[in-house]
């Protein structure tokens, strides 16, 4: 491991000339914490952790080797990990994304909530579609749902790079898709831990290109 970088700390330089670089996010969702009271499980927040694998330039999305995402609020946390080359793994079984029918009557859509263009983007391309439009506010555990089945896609108009390289890599190991809002794979675009990109994680190019298509539209 060559560097560490932990959201509010900085980066820190490791004793070694590896090629490696770990970018943590100790806990996503801070609010849900902050406000979380007795109950464990309604509104989540997690840890997540990146891994790239470089030695000089700017590291884009390929460069992601690993991703991991642990929830910590229940009582029996649920995890998803995912190595290159591998089979994304959910708590201890490979990892099964959404392949049925796309409605928001059949499926979830978890759309990020929190900034105010995106939320109006997103109530526009979801207009008179009664269904199951969500975000429980934790965007980490948001995306990697999308590799577990739990939702179709994720839709974020700036969701930060703390927790979209490790959601990149959990996604396409799972057989999943990460394009942005024009459909371009993320494969070749450059990957800052602070800078915030337009997104959809999708369970399959069908998915993202039902997505797109409402919000281009």
């Amino acid at each position: 491991v060559r560097t560490v970088e932990v959201e509010g700390l900085g980066i820190f330089e490791a004793n070694s000339s590896g090629n490696l670089h770990v970018k943590v996010d100790p806990l996503d969702a801070s609010l849900n914490y902050k406000n979380k009271g007795n109950i464990h499980t309604l509104f989540p927040y997690a840890g997540v952790i990146t891994v790239l694998e470089h030695t000089s330039g700017d590291p884009t999305f390929g460069n992601i080797v690993a991703g991991g995402v642990m929830s910590f609020s229940s009582a029996e946390p649920d995890s998803w990990t995912a190595y290159e080359g591998r089979s994304t793994v959910f708590n201890g079984k490979d990892a099964i994304p959404y392949q049925d029918e796309l409605s928001l009557t059949k499926t979830t859509v978890i759309a990020e909530m929190y900034y105010p263009t995106n939320r109006d983007r997103i109530v526009r391309a979801f207009r008179g579609q009664s269904g199951y439009l969500r975000s429980p506010g934790c965007a980490a555990i948001e995306m990697a749902c999308v590799a577990s089945g739990q939702a179709a896609a994720f839709i974020c108009m700036s969701q930060k790079g703390h927790e979209l390289g490790a959601a990149y890599r959990i996604v396409k190991n799972a057989g999943g898709v990460v394009v942005d809002w024009s459909g371009k794979s993320l494969e070749d675009t450059p990957y800052d831990f602070n800078q915030k990109y337009p997104v959809v994680v999708a369970a399959s190019k069908a998915a993202a290109d039902w997505v797109l298509d409402l919000l281009n539209n």
